[in-house]
């Protein structure tokens, strides 16, 4: 057993964060094209201006009838993305799907969606607000 005297004599735990290149990644739950990444990406988007990958910024949760709903938003672009959890009572798995949707007008394009690593409710390979 510790005392206080033992515990005050303890060097202080470095921080996983003080160092990126020191730190075991973790792996992303959505993971872009973008930025430093090992690997490949989960998600792969191409925008109407040629433009590839997305931004995500956090938008907000919700928990309703026993799911988690995690809400994703692009930082420049019309895209959002719903990351979904379930958990059937009685068993240990974890549903899990992805919801994307183009947020802009008819008049911004559509965005391609060249790979999800995750089960994808749309219709087609590309997002397109006309089609909604």
């Amino acid at each position: 057993m510790l005392d206080a005297e033992a515990l005050a004599g303890l060097t202080a735990a470095a921080s996983p964060a003080a160092s990126g290149f020191e730190a075991d990644p973790a792996p992303d739950e959505l993971a872009p094209q973008t930025g430093a990444r090992f690997g490949p990406a989960g998600l792969q988007v191409r925008f109407a201006d040629g433009t590839s990958g997305a931004q995500w910024s956090f938008a907000g949760h919700s928990v309703q009838d026993g799911e988690l709903r995690l809400e994703l938003t692009d930082r420049h672009y019309p895209l959002a993305a719903r990351l979904c959890y379930r958990v059937r009572p009685g068993s240990d798995v974890i549903e899990r799907w992805t919801e994307l949707t183009h947020t802009g007008a008819a008049d911004t394009g559509p965005i391609t969606v060249d790979r999800l690593d995750r089960r994808l409710r749309s219709r087609g390979s590309a997002l397109d607000p006309a089609a909604r």
